[in-house]
């Protein structure tokens, strides 16, 4: 048994049989602990990384990949001050801090899900979905600012109005403005 699989063991162990989980396969770098319905993944180092990872999946429910620990602290409302300031561990002694205070706030905070209740199984999904949606949209904003950033340029206002109009309840006070301005030029030039 490796430190990482010593100092896992010794930190979740205990907490997760509470909750009916139990030890299901232990590598040198990778622990994971499963109840009936759900699975509970700690591990160290992924793609080469000295940081510490755990990943929460129900095994009855399709939600997709592993939800992430951050996710997971988010869905339960972990305040953030509570929350870990970053996963990378360069010793030891920061690998057991860091492993106990994640098992901590697991117990603490998590309980609806380490229990299987499907409302914070369907609100982690939910909020999951809802990020991916916000991305996206951030990134489809991102490029009809670049595109409207030329017609700019080129002072062709009707075609920074048609690209950002659409937007409009996404931009900024900045370039609200400036789409203010453009509007106005393109109905001086009809």
């Amino acid at each position: 048994m490796t430190d990482f699989e010593k100092i896992v063991n010794d930190a979740f162990t205990e907490i997760l049989r509470a909750y009916g989980y139990s030890l299901v396969r232990s590598k040198p770098t990778r622990v994971t602990f499963d109840s009936r319905d759900q699975s509970v993944v700690v591990q160290l180092g992924v793609h080469g990384s000295s940081e510490v990872t755990i990943g929460l999946r129900s095994l009855i429910s399709d939600h997709g990949p592993d939800f992430s620990f951050d996710e997971v602290l988010e869905a339960m409302a972990v305040p953030s001050e509570l929350r870990p300031a970053g996963y990378a561990v360069s010793s030891e002694d920061s690998l057991r801090q860091l492993v106990e205070k994640m098992a901590d706030l697991l117990s603490h905070y998590c309980e609806p899900l380490l229990n299987g209740d499907e409302v914070s199984w369907s609100r982690i999904a939910s909020q999951r979905e809802a990020a991916a949606r916000d991305y996206a949209q951030k990134t489809a904003l991102r490029q009809t600012l670049s595109e409207a950033a030329d017609a700019w340029r080129q002072k062709r206002w009707r075609m920074y109005v048609e690209l950002l109009d659409k937007s409009r309840a996404l931009l900024s006070e900045a370039d609200l403005a400036k789409l203010d301005y453009a509007e106005r030029k393109a109905r001086s030039t009809e």
